[in-house]
């Protein structure tokens, strides 16, 4: 399961922020942010509030509390899939699928499960 600031930084880059464009929007320092993401440092409410306004999620997301069980972070066959491909791996796919129009998506699964079909007959 994925560390407060692990999510914290995750969010960041998916949303292509540096570090520093972060501090600026919710003011503080980077190295504030920096220390978020390695735990070194724990927000306090109102800056948790201003993450969670600039990165666009539940300010629950954020929190350096145990997430509620009714709250799914990944499920455990997408932990394993990043897990087995690396975590930077997983975000560049992610973030290219993110940009893939709604018929680029409907080509690209058709052709994946057309491959695996032919996979299958072959075995």
């Amino acid at each position: 399961m994925m560390q407060p600031g692990q999510i914290l930084k995750f969010l960041r880059e998916n949303r292509n922020l540096t570090q520093k464009a972060l501090a600026l929007q919710i003011r503080v320092g980077t190295h504030v942010i920096e220390q978020f993401e390695t735990g070194e440092k724990v927000p306090d409410i109102p800056t948790l509030l201003r993450l969670s306004a600039v990165l666009e999620v539940p300010a629950s997301e954020l929190c350096w509390q145990s997430p509620s069980p009714s709250i799914p972070m990944v499920d455990n066959e997408i932990t394993q899939l990043i897990s087995g491909m690396g975590p930077q791996r997983a975000i560049l796919i992610l973030r290219k699928v993110k940009e893939l129009t709604e018929e680029e998506f409907d080509y690209m699964m058709s052709w994946l499960y057309d491959d695996e079909n032919k996979i299958n007959q072959h075995l």
